[in-house]
């Protein structure tokens, strides 16, 4: 979930300098974003093929209104993801220790506070 190194580092200062500017980001997964509470504004891209830099200026510059909702939950800490207390090799055997509270469940039922919900 962590970004490349000093990524975070970056994004910090720029938005020390310019508290206003729109923080994208550009994964298939929910990233770390320690710097979240530091920024007005992010929109996270996904991967959106051939027209995702149009699609991401149409919303940066107003065109359109962003109104989708997340399609998974983004933990505030990688130690909240589930996937993080079962996570490695035993004999080639995956083990979903979350049993039936996959998602979102899990972390209403551990009351873990997340970073932004599903939905």
């Amino acid at each position: 979930m962590d970004m490349p190194p000093y990524v975070d580092d970056l994004i910090e200062a720029v938005l020390a300098t310019q508290p206003n500017a729109i923080v994208v980001t550009q994964a298939g997964n929910p990233v770390s974003m320690p710097w979240r509470h530091s920024a007005n504004t992010i929109l996270h891209s996904w991967y959106g093929g051939n027209e995702a830099g149009n699609a991401v200026a149409d919303v940066v510059f107003g065109r359109i209104n962003p109104s989708g909702k997340l399609p998974m939950t983004f933990p505030a800490r990688l130690e909240d993801n589930p996937a993080f207390l079962s996570f490695g090799s035993d004999n080639g055997k995956v083990y979903y220790s979350e049993d039936v509270f996959v998602g979102y469940k899990w972390y209403e039922k551990r009351k873990i506070e997340v970073a932004f919900p599903f939905g």
